[in-house]
Formats: structure tokens, sequence, C-alpha cells
């Protein structure tokens, strides 16, 4: 069960960790890119006291740390000219004169937060020595170090609510990641400062490096209360003056009378398209200086993103059993410097759905992530008609299909191969979101169980090509609310 640390510093403290030390200091504090003190808590913890390789200790940063970056970004302090103002206000510094060399320390009465996590019986035996700690770093001059620590809180995010049945035959595991620190999920298909919306699968697949071959790791989106939310249709459309107002522009029933702005919904997510009411979330970010100097989007922390790995039963509890033993992740760009720590916490496990058949004439294809699929030259198609043909071919109906309505957004995709780590070309490919409406050309209904989820096309062991089909849905017009992201 992961504790929530809470470290008032009573005395001034330093470090003297060498990578860390700005030039003229002999002792220093290590500074994020905002130019916000960030001490790592498990290093100096694990420096002193026997705590096991189990235990996961998060970087120390100050309180209302999210808060504060808005601030800066809010108030056009992210660039160097601001860099001494930040830093000033949490450190002072005196020059030794004994030793020639600047001493930059934590200020008195500072309060920052930490995150420890791990083997539930080590915490039991840990737990009390950490809140017996009373000093932390260097004692230099007037810096004492004086720290007082508590354990302020509980959090059952990472608890494994499942467990393994050893008469099951699993091929999925569920998970769901909750950010700690805003994490920069690199999309370098924009304008070079983006981030994407969602945890693409190829980072999840490069968590779990090589040891498993052949899993597939579907994307992770924002979620609610247990619930994946997914990309919203691409027929979807908000009423511009009504933001409540949503019409499903593939069904019938448009009143032609009726002269409404349609909007588009972009980097939407919805578990409920089916429905009369819809509930959708756009995933927070916020701002965050590079190394390069650059300002970069991140994924606010805070949020909760869910996905699951696929594999055959041996795999899956592998990797069950894997999670529980490293539930502290590091996620993005920059987890040096504090950014997309995170948890992980299992919530489900599944075996292989017992086929039940699902008659149709007319049905609803939906991209569920970007899709890639490759002509008989090894080029990417980008016609429906080749999205069309895929799903032929796997309901086994050749030419009996044909689409009625479609709407098609593509997609360039740039992202780095998730085992060597080196960048590909660019490939166009079918937007998440995607969406066809098919009917069969002969009127009789075809059984489309197999396309209920599934996944086609190329890459999908990084959750490219990740598709589900319903039966074709009715209700232009529909309800709609922009659900908040929720607080954990």
């Amino acid at each position: 069960m992961r504790r929530l640390i809470k470290i008032t510093s009573i005395g001034l403290i330093t470090l003297d960790i060498p990578e860390e030390k700005s030039a003229g200091y002999g002792y220093d504090i290590p500074f994020d890119q905002m130019n916000i003190p960030m001490l790592p808590l498990g290093r100096l913890l694990k420096e002193k006291y026997d705590i096991s390789d189990r235990i996961q200790i998060s970087y120390a940063r100050p309180a209302c740390y999210e808060g504060l970056i808005k601030a800066f970004f809010d108030q056009g302090m992210t660039s160097s000219l601001y860099k001494n103002h930040i830093r000033d206000y949490f450190t002072s510094s005196f020059y030794d004169h004994k030793q020639k060399f600047y001493v930059r320390s934590l200020k008195k009465n500072m309060v920052l937060y930490a995150y420890i996590d791990g083997d539930e019986n080590e915490l039991t035996r840990l737990l009390p020595i950490l809140e017996s700690v009373d000093h932390i770093g260097a004692e230099v001059g007037p810096v004492t170090g004086e720290v007082k620590i508590e354990i302020t809180g509980t959090s059952d995010f990472s608890t494994v609510t499942v467990d393994l049945n050893k008469n099951c035959c699993y091929n999925r595991l569920d998970y769901s990641v909750l950010l700690i620190s805003p994490a920069c999920i690199y999309a370098p298909y924009m304008d070079g400062t983006k981030s994407y919306y969602y945890i693409p699968g190829s980072y999840i697949l490069k968590l779990l490096g090589d040891r498993w071959e052949g899993i597939r790791c579907s994307n992770a989106y924002i979620s609610s209360n247990g619930r994946r939310f997914l990309p919203i249709p691409a027929c979807v459309s908000l009423v511009k003056l009504n933001k409540s107002m949503l019409h499903y522009r593939l069904a019938p029933g448009k009143d032609r009378g009726r002269v409404e702005q349609d909007v588009p919904l972009t980097n939407a997510y919805t578990y409920n398209i089916d429905s009369h009411f819809v509930e959708y979330m756009v995933s927070e970010t916020g701002h965050y200086p590079g190394p390069d100097g650059k300002d970069y989007d991140a994924l606010s922390a805070g949020q909760v993103f869910s996905g699951s790995i696929y594999g055959n039963d041996r795999q899956i509890r592998e990797i069950f059993e894997y999670l529980k033993e490293n539930k502290f992740v590091r996620l993005g760009r920059w987890t040096s410097e504090g950014l997309g720590e995170a948890v992980v916490r299992i919530t489900g496990l599944s075996e292989e759905a017992i086929a039940c058949e699902n008659l149709a004439v007319s049905f609803d294809l939906r991209c569920l992530s970007n899709t890639m699929i490759m002509n008989s030259e090894g080029m990417s198609d980008l016609r429906a008609e080749a999205l069309s043909e895929e799903i032929e071919y796997v309901l086994g109906v050749k030419d009996r299909l044909e689409i009625i309505e479609k709407y098609t957004n593509d997609f360039n995709d740039y992202m780095e191969n998730p085992v060597t780590g080196c960048p590909r070309n660019a490939v166009r490919m079918f937007a998440g979101g995607t969406v066809l409406r098919m009917k069969t050309r002969d009127n009789q209904p075809i059984d489309i169980f197999k396309l209920k989820h599934c996944f086609i096309g190329e890459r999908t062991d990084e959750g490219y090509g990740e598709i589900a089909a319903y039966p074709a849905l009715g209700t232009y017009y529909r309800t709609a609310e922009n659900m908040p992201v929720p607080e954990i």
C-alpha cells in the first residue's frame, strides 16, 4: 500500500551529490527543469539505512508542486531570467571561506512530499524507522540537515485487487497507471513540443522489456472509476452554441430544417458512445520546460490511465508477479529530472471470451487506436476500402461488405522502436476515432462477434490496430457532458 511521506525542514538541508552540484558549489540542492528543488529521498535513505530493493521511494517535492508549475507558467516565469528568483524562494546560500566554495541549502520550514511503496512486510518494518529519521543530507557550517518526517496518509491505489486462479487460463491482464509527477509522453509528429494525450502501448512494452516474446500492450487511455475511456468516434460533434448537445452523424434522423453549427471533439475519450447521454473526458496537460530550453507539454500528475496486456497464460501469470513487485515505474522523457514517476495497479485478469453469435446487417466499425494497413507493395494504405477489405478478411466474408458512410482521420506516426529506441520512418495511418458504417451487400446478417474487440494491421504488439464493432447506432441527437478528470 502506497504511503505519503511528509518532510518538514527544521534546519537547513544540503546534499553532497557531485553530479547535482552547480559550478562553484561544494554542497548543493538538486533542481528540476522548473528550478524547483527535488530531493532524491530514496537515494538519501538507502545510503544510510538498510532498505530493500523491493521498496520504491519517489523524489520529494514541495507541497502544491503542480500548482507551482501552473502559477509559474501563468505568470510567464519559465525563462532563464527567473531562474535565480525561483531558486532563491526555496533555498539560501553562503560562502565557506575555509573551504573556498559556496553552500546552497533548502530553507527552514519547507514542506515536501514523497511516495513510498513496496513489499508490505518490509514497509511495516521500515515505517517506524523512517518516522525516527531526524537528519538527512550533509552537515556543514550552519546547515544541520534537521528534519521531521511524518507518514501523513495512505493510498490503496497500488494494492492488487485481484489474484491468480490456478484453474484459469488467462490471456489478458488489465492495469491502471497513476501519474505521480507530470509525464512528457513526447509526440514528435506534432510541433516537437507536444505530448500524447494517452500512454502508447509501446511505452508499456518498453517497460516490460524483452522478457516476454509475442505479448501485446494496448494504449493506456484516461480512465475514471475503473472504466477505460476510448477515443471518441470522428463522426461525433458538439453544437457550437450548446456544448451539451451532441450529434452522432452516422445515425439517421437529422432534421434538415434545423440549422446548427457543429464543432469537432478532438482528443476526447468516452466509455458510453452507445448511450443517449454521452460522458467524455479530455486528458489534462500542462507546460514544462525541457533541458533544451523549449517548453513542452506533459500529462498532468494525478491522472489515471488504463490499458491491457495480452499474452498466453504463462506470460500473463509472470507479468502479474512482475508488476506486483515493480509497482513504481518511470515513463516518457527526462525521468532523471523527476518527470514521469508513476505507480501501476493490476485491476483485472481475463480468459479468452467464449464465442457468442452477434448478427448484424449494418454495423459501425471504430478504430480504438491508430491503425496501420499495408498494401501488397508494403506501403501504408489510407483508403477506407483497404480497411474494409481487412475486416472482410477477419470475418471471412470476402466481397460481402460495402461502406455506407465514413469519417476517417489520418495520423503521421514517428514513434520510435520500443525495443531498440531507434527512430523509424514516418508512416501515415488511420487515426484513432476513425469510424465506418458498413452493411452487407445482400442485406443478409453476418456474425460480427470477432470484431467485438480485436487488433488488425501492423504493430499490434504496440497497441496499434485496436478496433471494435457494434450494430449500427441510431439516434442522431444526443446529450453530452464533459466530465472533470477525477482527483486521486
